[in-house]
């Protein structure tokens, strides 16, 4: 019976453990060159996770905007304070990258999102 729990015991642990960091990636309808000023997507989780870096495909330098919402998105989003977006920094991009490549934006962003909410991320 020793043996049994400590296996239960190790499988639990394993299980446990392997709740760790993980990476998502997307290419939303809006990346690209498609006229678009921005790139927006959506995420919910089933359990309270740190959003702490988005990458995206920046084919000019210059400034960009990371933008959240938790208000419910139909058409193309007009992205305003006024409109319930919050502002969650602006970050300077010094090199473009080819069509495609993917590059951290550089903001230690630090986000908390919380379980069943549904959240609108836009970068400008």
């Amino acid at each position: 019976m020793k043996k049994f729990n400590l296996f239960i015991t190790l499988m639990l642990l394993t299980v446990l453990a392997s709740f760790g960091q993980f990476t998502v990636t997307t290419v939303p309808p809006l990346a690209g060159t498609n006229g678009n000023a921005g790139v927006t997507f959506g995420v919910t989780s089933t359990q309270t996770i740190l959003i702490d870096t988005i990458y995206c495909t920046f084919t000019g330098t210059g400034t960009t905007e990371i933008w959240v919402t938790t208000t419910d998105l139909t058409g193309p989003p007009t992205i305003t304070t006024a409109n319930g977006w919050t502002n969650l920094g602006t970050a300077t991009i010094a090199t473009a990258t080819a069509f495609g490549s993917v590059v951290a934006i550089p903001l230690n962003l630090g986000y908390t999102v919380l379980p069943t909410q549904n959240y609108r991320f836009a970068v400008n």
